[in-house]
């Protein structure tokens, strides 16, 4: 077996050629002589053995034509008086004589005895003299032709024998009955050889019946397989599957988004000459010179089948392009038809160069690769213009077997692959400098000799120096040839396409938006199909995308949370892949949005703590359930609250009284934890947004706002009905119990910082098709109305602001810039959360354990705030501070008025307490006059003299009760106040110390019974022992006493 292209000569393979040659036309000397007996034994069998009874004498001779072209020999029989009247003028007339090209004249046969001419033909004269000469030409009747002077030849006379002297006719020669080219039988045919011979005869019809109808049932079948060919769709060639691309604000490509298929088009003026040449001496040779179907390949394919076990196909270029776009990989000879049916007919439809540009973009290069430009750039990672003669070369050699000739498997997986690999690669470059498209200067560089890359043990050397493998030897690669071959090629391990791009959680959001848009496009419902559906003709499309991401941003806040050193202490999570493979998620985890507020474009999407080091990691910037706590109380309490009439400086209670719809845990009416920061009564919104009172919060929107015009109002934000199901109650909405995700609280909150207009977030500018046909533009299509009035805004702003001065979100206050803000805590502390802006930007920020099973043990206040203000520092580094909200109140049509303190309204008789609040100057509240309040009531509290506070019953010592006198507002049944007894009159009253003087808000909480004396019982007297006194005898005298005087 010879390897082939070892530095071998031309000349050595035109031998070999010539070699070929000579051995195919001995093959067909052979098959000619074979033919040459079948015909002469088949002359023997069809033979005349009869004499005509009777023939009929030839027609007379026409006139002589007076040019001396060929003129037509008089063939036909004759009849009885023809013949006679021929017999008399045989003597007086003669024939012309033909003419031949060179001028010479031709002999013609003797004229026959009259007797001759009525039996059977003359058999050959035993004597040479009489024998036809070199140029006797003899005919039957049936054999009438016209011939003109090149056709006449002549023949060689027999050796040995001497040529009949020319002689002219003076007459026609009259022909009578059938003349035969055969010799006649002298014989009677023997009846057995008669029978054979019939029999063979009709064998012979037979088999060409038997062909007959085996060709036209092959027609048959063929005509029914083009009948269902399929028509051929240009379309499908003309377009193609592309990978889709995606660049950033600044038009630089990001990364290649890639589907089942890795394509990617380029112009034949792109693919270096070189490149297309490799191909064409690989596929298809004479690609120039078909049209569609190489006849000549085909044949040369078909008898090395039949000679070989193994299968050598021979498609051509155009016939290859048919089968991948147009039909499929189906082994059988109705695609093969069919595939040559089409691709003669693509080759009318376009020219040479289309189709090779077709071709060499479609083309299977190994796994996902198609076409020479993804190729470049999954072997090589480079461009088609950066490509090196051996690396394009070697892109070719793929063809025959992508699988077994994958560059990365061939030197990374499969090195057993190689050597047929190296060894294709010098079959291209042999043949491509056999066609002069290589010098050879150009063929020694890139070529590799056997002895190179090739074992010793498998090689034996020829005579003239060349190599070649041992019989039955497979090809074995040298040992550190593999290292050579990495060195010298530089394939890459890994293909970009399953590299992970830069940026994922941004670009993987990106394609999740841009799926979103076009399913909205095309009227389809956002399903698990529809989006399938559209994935996939998003990553073969060819589209360009371009980003809003701000690169540096981008990192920038995703290095800012990779590094944070002052997260709270956590154990990690304990997850299990999809193999079975335990890993740890780091806890907590934290996932931040940055959105610019002048566009709504997203600037930075970070969904997790830690760096992806992998495509499709969880990205909490949009997926997954992260509690906002009171972050959500400005848009979905106080900004609708505003938008209903109230200002920014109206009061709301903040009293410890059951609210009616806010239920606990047993169903029943309660109110949220108290916080104690300030005293208890109507507050200012401005003050419950600073110190984020969640009464106050709960309050308003049961009382004044309710749920769902709080829900409508956030559902203007950009909130989506999955944030909030579920979740759409009192307390989900206060408390930021609801699922709103950072990207939709970064959209909200940049509305107001916008002034009320919402911009629906967006990660990408547009989309444009292959041909660059703009698909999707987000400043048109997407969402953008005004969810909330600029006066909201303006109230809204100067509360977030004070909140960031002096409030709960102090720690995330930039330095030199105007920053407004709220924090959040989930409950039980089991996530903060931080959303805040700035006249530049808006960003949310969440951290938290992502299985919500633990606190963390830090508050918002230390924990998101300083993060948020970390990378938003970094982001504004070189940006001059401005207002938020430019101008003052009036600017935006609010006012300070007189209301009633209780109800914001107009005060209505002396129960009202008259207050200055800002209010927009169109509410309709100022057009009410106050419903709630009634006059004051008097009334005894008894209290307890030690703490004075309310005394209780059973508890308090009834010596130190003692009435105080209070008068206080009653409110009107409905009222946020009703049962309130505090209002106008009780209330707390301090010393001049500023300790509690009287309480009678509160009931006592002093432990009397511990601070009462405790009086000891007295002591037990010992009770003397005396002895009984015994009762007196007169005559014997008691023994113990003694008698007296003694």
């Amino acid at each position: 077996m010879e390897v082939t292209n070892l530095m071998a000569p031309k000349k050595e393979f035109q031998d070999k050629v010539k070699k070929l040659g000579g051995k195919a036309k001995d093959t067909m000397k052979s098959i000619g002589k074979k033919f040459g007996e079948l015909g002469s034994k088949v002359k023997g069998f069809f033979a005349l053995d009869k004499e005509e009874d009777q023939a009929k004498a030839p027609e007379a001779p026409k006139e002589p034509r007076k040019k001396p072209a060929p003129r037509t020999m008089p063939v036909r029989a004759a009849s009885k008086s023809e013949t006679k009247q021929s017999a008399d003028r045989e003597k007086t007339q003669s024939i012309d004589i033909l003419s031949v090209p060179d001028g010479k004249k031709v002999k013609k046969s003797k004229p026959l005895p009259p007797k001759q001419q009525m039996k059977k033909p003359a058999r050959p004269a035993k004597n040479p003299a009489e024998a036809p000469t070199e140029e006797t030409v003899v005919f039957t009747d049936d054999m009438t032709r016209q011939f003109s002077p090149g056709m006449v030849k002549k023949a060689s006379p027999p050796q040995g024998k001497k040529t009949v002297p020319k002689k002219e006719l003076t007459q026609p020669v009259p022909v009578t009955g059938k003349r035969s080219i055969f010799k006649p039988r002298e014989k009677k045919p023997n009846f057995a050889l008669g029978v054979i011979l019939t029999t063979i005869k009709m064998s012979f019809v037979a088999i060409i019946i038997a062909v007959a109808i085996v060709l036209g049932s092959v027609m048959g079948v063929a005509n029914a397989y083009l009948g269902t060919t399929p028509e051929l769709d240009v379309s499908k060639i003309e377009n193609q599957s592309q990978n889709t691309k995606i660049y950033d604000s600044e038009g630089v490509e990001l990364a290649t988004y890639t589907g089942l298929e890795n394509r990617e088009w380029a112009n034949l003026e792109e693919i270096p000459s070189d490149l297309q040449n490799a191909v064409i001496a690989v596929e298809d040779i004479r690609f120039y010179d078909h049209n569609g179907v190489d006849f000549r390949r085909l044949l040369g394919a078909f008898v090395s089948n039949l000679s070989s076990s193994k299968t050598e196909g021979g498609s051509t270029i155009t016939q290859q392009l048919v089968k991948n776009e147009l039909l499929t990989n189906e082994r059988s000879y109705k695609r093969k038809l069919q595939e040559a049916y089409l691709a003669m007919e693509l080759e009318k439809t376009y020219s040479k160069d289309e189709i090779l540009e077709a071709y060499l973009n479609a083309i299977p290069l190994g796994g996902t690769v198609y076409g020479v430009k993804a190729a470049a750039k999954d072997y090589f990672g480079k461009e088609l213009s950066e490509l090196n003669l051996r690396e394009m070369i070697c892109i070719a050699a793929i063809t025959q077997n992508p699988t077994k000739y994958s560059p990365r498997r061939a030197t990374y997986t499969r090195p057993e692959n190689l050597p047929g690999l190296v060894n294709r690669m010098n079959i291209i470059a042999e043949r491509m400098y056999w066609n002069g498209k290589l010098t050879k200067e150009q063929y020694e560089d890139v070529v590799t000799p056997a002895e190179k890359y090739l074992a010793p043990s498998c090689l034996e050397q020829n005579e003239d120096g060349t190599w070649k493998l041992k019989e039955d030897t497979d090809m074995v690669l040298r040992d550190g040839y593999l290292d050579t071959w990495k060195a010298e090629m530089n394939i890459l391990e890994e293909s970009p396409a399953n590299s992970l791009y830069p940026y994922p959680h941004f670009i993987e959001y990106m394609i999740y938006d841009v799926q979103n848009f076009m399913m909205d496009k095309e009227g389809l419902e956002h399903t698990t199909a529809n989006r399938q559906r559209v994935d996939k003709a998003l990553r073969s499309g060819g589209y360009k995308i371009y980003a809003t991401i701000d690169t540096d941003m981008q990192q920038t806040v995703q290095d800012t949370l990779a590094n944070w050193d002052d997260y709270p202490n956590m154990d990690p999570i304990i997850k299990t892949d999809a193999d079975g493979n335990s890993y740890e998620v780091i806890q907590p985890q934290a996932t931040a949005v940055v959105v610019e507020n002048a566009t709504g474009n997203l600037k930075a999407i970070i969904g997790s703590r830690t760096t992806p080091d992998k495509m499709k990691t969880f990205n909490r910037a949009y997926d997954g359930n992260k509690q906002v706590g009171s972050s959500a109380k400005p848009i979905a309490v106080y900004g609708p609250a505003f938008e209903l009439g109230y200002g920014l400086t109206s009061y709301v209670p903040y009293i410890k009284q059951d609210i009616n719809g806010w239920l606990g845990d047993d169903g029943l009416p309660t109110y949220p934890k108290w916080q104690g920061e300030l005293s208890e009564g109507p507050i200012t919104i401005e003050d419950a947004i600073v110190h984020s009172l969640n009464i106050a919060a709960a309050q308003t929107i049961m009382n004044y706002v309710t749920v769902p015009t709080s829900v409508e109002y956030l559902y203007k934000l950009g909130v989506s009905e999955a944030s909030l199901e579920g979740t759409a109650t009192g307390s989900g909405l206060a408390m930021g119990g609801s699922n709103i995700t950072p990207i939709e609280m970064a959209g909200a909150y940049a509305t107001i910082a916008r002034g009320g207009e919402y911009k629906q977030p967006v990660s990408f500018t547009k989309v444009l098709d292959a041909n660059g046909n703009v698909v999707i533009d987000t400043e048109n299509d997407r969402e953008i109305h005004e969810a909330f009035k600029p006066s909201t805004c303006y109230m809204l702003t100067e509360a977030l602001e004070e909140a960031v001065k002096s409030g709960t979100g102090y720690e995330a206050r930039l330095d030199n810039m105007t920053t407004a803000g709220k924090t959040g805590t989930n409950a039980d502390n089991m996530g903060v959360y931080f959303a805040g802006y700035t006249p530049y930007y808006t960003s949310t920020l969440w951290i938290g354990n992502d299985e919500n099973l633990k606190g963390m043990g830090g508050s918002s206040v230390h924990t998101s705030a300083p993060l948020w203000k970390a990378y938003m520092q970094q982001i504004h580094e070189n940006l001059s501070d401005q207002a938020i909200m430019p101008g003052d109140a009036s600017d935006y049509n609010l006012i300070s008025t007189t209301v009633c303190k209780y109800s914001n309204k107009k005060p209505s008789s002396g129960a009202c307490e008259p207050v200055t609040a800002l209010m927009p100057a169109d509410s309709p509240l100022l057009d009410q006059e106050c419903d709630v309040c009634r006059y004051s009531t008097s009334e005894e509290i008894k209290m307890c003299g030690e703490s004075h506070m309310r005394f209780v019953e059973g508890k308090c010592p009834e010596e130190l009760a003692y009435n105080y006198t209070v008068s206080y507002r009653t409110f009107a049944e409905g009222s946020p106040y009703y049962g309130w007894r505090s209002g106008g009159g009780i209330s707390v009253t301090t010393n001049e110390d500023g300790s509690i003087a009287e309480d009678p808000t509160q009931d006592c909480t002093i432990d009397h019974q511990a601070l009462l004396p405790t009086v000891s019982p007295a002591p037990a007297v010992p009770t003397p022992s005396v002895p009984a006194v015994p009762d007196p005898d007169p005559v014997e005298p008691s023994p113990t006493v003694v008698p007296e005087g003694e």
